[in-house]
């Protein structure tokens, strides 16, 4: 059995934090996105507000994930964030997903 992990600190927040609601996404091919997210069991939601630049999507635990389309794609298909070794931009570099196998 894993044992809780160590706090950092023992500041109270000065609210309950009870969950990840949603994750924006830029995604440069909005097909594309969508037939990776719905293999991982996300299925779209229609909120009223989708459009061919803005897409939600839905898991059966709750999880939102609103996508975007980005402005442009990278060059070579690299991650701003963190494909380049000389700077390292600030922001959101990724999200890790937890499957059965």
């Amino acid at each position: 059995m894993m044992s809780a992990p160590k706090l950092l600190t023992t500041v109270r927040p000065p609210f309950k934090l009870i969950g990840y609601h949603h994750l924006g996404v830029a995604v440069s091919q909005m097909p594309a996105a969508l037939d990776f997210y719905g293999k991982l069991g996300f299925k779209e939601v229609e909120d009223g507000r989708s459009t061919e630049e803005r897409r939600m999507m839905k898991n059966a635990g709750g999880l939102q994930l609103h996508l975007f389309k980005a402005d442009a794609g990278h060059e070579n298909n690299q991650n701003i964030l963190m494909d380049f070794k000389d700077v390292k931009y600030p922001g959101h570099t990724h999200a890790s997903f937890l499957v059965p196998s």
